[in-house]
């Protein structure tokens, strides 16, 4: 976290927008300019970097050839981008979202019962190896075991049943996957 007000475009296409106390980070910089759009670095800037400090400012860019000058682009652009830093918070955490992207409540439901498969898949494999060892030397599987396995199927099928029941890609995207899960 980077406790003081910055922009900062890595050369590597990272951006970190902080108002000093809460931070967003875009992995690339067509992540950012999806939020952003009208970013743009000036001609043959591959980083920029703007912090404030107190009374004191630094902003450097670096430029394709790797030389470093002090920065051209104007300030009221950068401190209007870090004022913003909890929208792009907020913008990059939907962009986390399994449905990110998703215009279809078809599509959605696809995908969201594949994250609900993927899940019960996880639990399952942690007691495959009783009905593996059931198969190969004929011991029985623990009826403890074999019923923490029916919860977690009947939790799957809940799952898939409500999504299905869902019709808005507003009701979809704020669907819990996560929840309604037998304790291991």
């Amino acid at each position: 976290m980077i406790p003081h007000p910055a922009f900062i475009h890595q050369t590597n296409g990272i951006v970190v927008v902080s108002d000093g106390a809460l931070e967003a980070v875009f992995e690339t910089l067509e992540a950012f300019r999806a939020v952003e759009p009208d970013y743009i670095p000036g001609e043959g800037v591959i980083g920029v970097n703007y912090e404030t400090r107190g009374a004191r400012t630094l902003h450097v860019e670096t430029l394709e050839n790797g030389t470093v000058r002090a920065g051209t682009g104007d300030a009221a652009t950068f401190e209007a981008m870090i004022a913003k830093t909890a929208d792009y918070a907020a913008a990059r955490a939907a962009m986390d979202h399994p449905l990110f992207g998703v215009v279809d409540v078809d599509a959605a439901r696809a995908v969201l019962v594949d994250a609900v498969k993927t899940a019960a898949h996880v639990r399952l494999a942690e007691t495959d190896w009783y009905l593996i060892r059931q198969a190969e030397t004929g011991t029985a599987t623990p009826q403890d075991v074999l019923d923490a396995r029916a919860a977690i199927r009947a939790a799957a099928d809940a799952h898939e049943a409500a999504i299905a029941a869902l019709d808005t890609l507003e009701a979809l995207f704020v669907y819990d996957t996560g929840a309604g899960w037998p304790d291991a």
